[in-house]
């Protein structure tokens, strides 16, 4: 989309991520079109799984959440969600909201954006309730 701000990406990758895991593992970049499922999962698991420290969360549905805020957010800043909710994930959750609102009101280019991002906080919502629920 024009609007769009990530650029080019592929299974949700960025050119630019891709690139910076290419150069931390000595791998020739390329277009990042030609990112391969098994290469994403390498650089989902790296640079946000670990890097989020999801891996060290143990409930299932709370780990998800740390990632899905990295992906979005960038691992920094889903750092300092969790610091700042001190690990509430019901907060972290409001805090993307927040964040969201915060950016369209900054842009409005970014409000086409706003329902998707919202839509898929409420499936995070939805599925920790239910993990709490079990």
């Amino acid at each position: 989309r024009k609007n769009d701000k990530g650029g080019r990406t592929n299974l949700g990758i960025t050119q630019k991520t891709y690139n910076d895991y290419c150069k931390r593992h000595n791998i020739e970049t390329k277009d990042v079109k030609n990112l391969s499922k098994g290469e994403a999962v390498k650089v989902y698991y790296d640079d946000y799984w670990k890097a989020s420290g999801a891996d060290k969360i143990e409930n299932p549905t709370e780990a998800l959440i740390l990632f899905d805020t990295a992906v979005l957010h960038g691992v920094g800043r889903a750092k300092q969600f969790y610091k700042q909710a001190d690990g509430n994930f019901d907060k972290i959750l409001q805090l993307r909201k927040d964040f969201y609102k915060k950016k369209v009101q900054e842009d409005s280019s970014q409000e086409e954006f706003l329902n998707g991002w919202n839509k898929r906080v409420d499936k995070l919502e939805k599925k920790l309730k239910q993990s709490r629920n079990n």
